[in-house]
C-alpha cells in the first residue's frame, strides 16, 4: 500500500529501465553498423556495375560481358531492396527512439507508475524484437 502510493517508478522499475536502455542501446548500435554496412554494399555495386557497363569491349564479346555482369546486377537489386526496406522502417525506429529517451527522462525525474513504465518497457521489447 505504501508503494503505491510513493508517486514514482520504484528502485525495482528504474532498475529495468537501465538494464533494457543497455540492450535498446546495444541494438542501435548493432543496427546502425549494419544500416552503414548496407550502404556501403550498395555504393560498392553501383560503382562496380557502372565500371562494368562503361567498359569498352567489341561486339563480339558484348554477350559474354553481359552475361559476367548478371550477378552483379543481381547483388545490387538486392541490395537496392533491402535499402529500401531499411529506409522504409527508419522512420519507425526514429520514433521509437525518440519515445524511449521521454521515457527515460520521464524515469529520471521520478515520474510515471510502476505499471505504465513496464506496460511501456514491454512494448519496446516488443518493438526490439521484431
Amino acid at each position: 500500500m505504501l508503494a503505491s502510493c510513493s508517486h514514482g517508478p520504484s528502485a525495482e522499475t528504474k532498475a529495468k529501465v537501465a538494464a533494457f536502455d543497455s540492450a535498446w542501446t546495444a541494438m542501435g548500435t548493432m543496427a546502425k553498423s549494419c544500416e552503414d554496412s548496407l550502404h556501403a554494399c550498395v555504393a560498392m555495386c553501383e560503382n562496380g556495375c557502372k565500371a562494368g557497363d562503361a567498359m569498352e569491349c567489341c561486339e563480339h564479346m558484348k554477350a559474354t560481358k553481359d552475361s559476367l555482369m548478371m550477378p552483379c546486377k543481381g547483388d545490387m537489386a538486392s541490395f537496392q531492396e533491402m535499402e529500401k526496406a531499411w529506409d522504409a522502417e527508419k522512420p519507425m525506429w526514429d520514433s521509437l527512439m525518440t519515445q524511449f529517451s521521454a521515457l527515460k527522462e520521464k524515469v529520471a525525474k521520478g515520474e510515471g507508475t510502476d505499471k505504465e513504465i513496464n506496460d511501456a518497457l514491454a512494448g519496446f521489447q516488443a518493438a526490439m524484437d521484431k
